[in-house]
């Protein structure tokens, strides 16, 4: 067997779950929730106190990094995996999200994420996790950079994907605090959380879980912090996790179980989370059945790592199975018989900062976005209707009217 060189990218997380009470979390949250809590009056407080548990009538909300929100926006439009009538999982012609809005959020001037906690200011992405779901519960956003009032219409939100792991990591837990303690039931489902509920769903107990997903992902030790709270919730005492960096690899299944196998690990696994959107999963899957399958020395070696129930867990269908799951459950499906219409907002630098704060690209320089104190009163971004005449050269390219 030929084993390639990945070991760099190889990251073993060992998740020891002791056996104890759920123990009180005592750390603050952001002085911007801070305040939130301290005065109901304030315009964040209404937003939420507005927000109405049985009205089907808003949208569906991704919010985060532009390629995650447009591809989960693109296989929640296209998807049928249910019985629209009686939730089944079972095809029936008619998209799931039929009648539905979805509205993506491109954040083009806050990203990479992973570049608030590496500047060592991960309360500012905290803080911003949660301006950004409450933007998607406001009904004004801005038409062009000059508008000073907000007078554009948007819907509001009905339940919001965060499209960010890193996100999910530093601004859930500010976020949760800030739903419960206004009473808003609001449901916000994150990309890595909708796998792991999979992962460790009922009657499952995972014990060794590989993971493939991004550098910056897995040097943040994303991957090992959620999997232990999850670990710890659903009583599992200890859970390791191997996470391998899966971009640019054209084979990431064999990339994997190369590293994995040279890192001299031999227990099989029970299940691999595929964070990653731009994996190929049906080469995935193939591959898989084609190392369980044919009976040579290669299925010998790789085929001990996959045991019968291994399972495959990819960022889209969770996404998509947490979605319809929750809409179907609150009833806040509009059951409509049209297909899926789709909006696009963007995050983008508001223009009367000084010039020192804009780099040649029209978007932040660097020192100035991952150096802005949380807390702040002072507006940096605002939310626009898609117009291209309005964005940033580079993200002009990037996205067609």
């Amino acid at each position: 067997m030929k084993v390639r060189s990945f070991l760099p990218l190889l990251c073993l997380c060992v998740a020891l779950c002791g056996c104890r009470h759920s123990e009180t979390v005592t750390r603050p949250v952001t002085p911007f929730v801070q305040e939130l809590l301290s005065d109901a009056s304030l315009p964040g407080r209404v937003l939420l106190s507005e927000y109405d548990a049985a009205d089907a009538g808003g949208a569906l909300f991704i919010v985060g990094e532009k390629e995650a929100c447009s591809q989960i926006s693109d296989a929640l439009e296209r998807c049928d995996a249910f019985d629209n009538v009686d939730g089944r999982r079972s095809s029936d012609g008619l998209p799931d999200f039929a009648g539905e809005t979805l509205c993506s959020v491109y954040d083009c001037v806050n990203v990479p994420y992973a570049g608030y906690a590496d500047a060592g200011n991960a309360d500012f992405l905290r803080e911003l996790t949660v301006k950004s779901v409450l933007d998607a519960l406001d009904t004004l956003c801005y038409v062009s950079p000059y508008d000073r009032s907000g007078m554009g219409l948007k819907p509001r939100a009905k339940a919001v994907v965060l499209a960010s792991s890193q996100m999910a990591l530093y601004g859930l837990f500010d976020l949760d605090t800030l739903l419960r303690s206004a009473a808003c039931e609001l449901p916000v489902i994150s990309t890595l959380d909708a796998m792991l509920d999979q992962a460790f769903a009922p009657a499952r107990k995972p014990t060794m879980v590989g993971v493939l997903g991004s550098r910056s992902d897995i040097s943040s030790g994303i991957y090992s912090t959620l999997l232990r709270q999850k670990a710890r919730k659903n009583g599992v005492p200890a859970c390791e996790c191997v996470a391998f960096a899966s971009a640019s690899e054209p084979d990431p299944l064999q990339a994997f179980v190369d590293s994995y196998l040279a890192a001299g690990y031999d227990r099989p696994l029970d299940v691999l989370l595929v964070d990653d959107l731009s994996v190929d999963m049906t080469a995935l899957r193939e591959r898989l059945e084609r190392m369980r399958s044919v009976m040579d020395e290669e299925s010998m070696t790789y085929g001990k790592v996959f045991p019968a129930d291994f399972r495959v867990i990819d960022v889209r269908t969770a996404v998509i199975d947490a979605c319809f799951r929750t809409l179907r459950t609150r009833n806040l499906f509009t059951h409509g018989i049209s297909f899926p219409a789709t909006r696009l907002f963007m995050l983008c630098p508001r223009p009367e900062l000084g010039e020192q704060y804009y780099g040649a690209d029209g978007y932040f320089t660097d020192a100035f976005k991952f150096g802005r104190a949380p807390g702040s009163s002072a507006a940096t971004t605002m939310l626009l209707q898609y117009s291209s005449r309005f964005l940033p050269k580079t993200a002009d390219t990037d996205v067609q009217d």
